[in-house]
């Protein structure tokens, strides 16, 4: 059942308020679980199926999430965006439907931020790259960063690259190798390891 109470808040499912915002849905304990979809009747490809806004008095659109097919119409992705001092609303962050994730903005100011809180001498923030291979094997590539830009032909290029590898899989004397690449003459050439001796 869906009922307004005298707050003006929507309550599907129930009869009483158990949150300060306006819409509950409260589901059955037996087969609950259930939500909201927002669902487009029609189907094609690269194309916004639903959107959510966020707003003020002083502008409509302030951020928003959106969910589009992604090149097939049974692929998605999801785009968030976010509106600057005096400017319209900007993508700034896109899922596809392969689960990449693409920060972007455009200035050369931060993309991505970690912070910690925490006082103690521990180390923090921490970026882990984990691969989770049921299988390792030596010399497996656990993980790269790569360093891209434009050449004059307007081609996207990988300049430089910093790789991470497995030399022992054996447990107890696990050992591992950093490699650094940079192109040379078009070339992607090593020129500085770190490896277990």
């Amino acid at each position: 059942a869906l009922r307004i109470d005298e707050n003006q808040k929507v309550l599907i499912g129930d009869s009483a308020s158990h949150t300060t915002d306006f819409l509950q849905i409260e589901t059955p304990a037996s087969g609950g679980g259930h939500g909201i979809q927002i669902r487009r009747n029609d189907s094609n490809n690269d194309q916004q199926v639903g959107h959510v806004l966020f707003g003020n008095n002083t502008a409509t659109d302030l951020a928003s999430l959106i969910a589009k097919t992604d090149g097939a119409t049974d692929s998605g992705a999801l785009l968030f965006s976010t509106s600057p001092t005096g400017g319209s609303l900007t993508e700034r962050m896109r899922i596809d439907s392969a689960g990449l994730v693409t920060i972007t903005r455009a200035d050369n100011g931060q993309n991505l931020r970690l912070t910690t809180t925490d006082t103690d001498a521990n180390a923090g923030p921490i970026l882990n790259l984990f691969r989770d291979s049921s299988s390792p094997a030596n010399n497996d590539l656990l993980g790269n960063i790569t360093f891209d830009g434009r050449n004059n032909a307007a081609e996207k290029v990988q300049y430089a690259e910093q790789q991470v590898f497995i030399t022992d899989k054996a447990d107890g004397v696990e050992d591992g190798l950093v490699n650094w690449n940079v192109l040379t003459n078009g070339s992607n050439l090593s020129y500085f390891q770190l490896r277990a001796e």
